[in-house]
């Protein structure tokens, strides 16, 4: 049975293999596909079973940090992209979440401060 283009098909083939051999290229693979099946929730977790066998999966680190960012979750996008960098230093996508994010920070800060001094 060929698996690629049938995102149901392969998930359901990678959960299967993962729960007798977990392994976190595998847990990163079943995010990807998850967020190719819009199911952010279920992919977040599949990301964060990546980290929990290896806590230097850069590629589920960096993807952690870039979705908690999209979903203005910033502390812990701050943490994986932190952890990501440590380990990448010189990825370029990483280091512009790292930035965005940051950007976002401020900002939030900064209309934070402006409804304080309204008070």
């Amino acid at each position: 049975m060929e698996a690629e283009g049938k995102p149901k098909e392969s998930l359901a083939l990678l959960t299967k293999s993962l729960e007798m051999y977990p392994a976190a290229p595998g847990f990163h693979n079943r995010g990807i596909i998850l967020l190719q099946m819009e199911n952010l929730k279920e992919a977040l977790a599949s990301f964060k079973r990546a980290v929990e066998i290896n806590p230097e999966y850069f590629e589920s680190l960096a993807a952690l940090g870039a979705l908690c960012a999209q979903e203005d979750d910033l502390k812990p996008a701050f943490e994986y992209l932190s952890r990501a960098l440590q380990i990448d230093p010189n990825s370029v996508e990483t280091r512009f979440n790292f930035g965005v994010t940051k950007i976002k920070v401020c900002l939030k800060h900064t209309r934070e401060d402006k409804r304080h001094s309204r008070s």
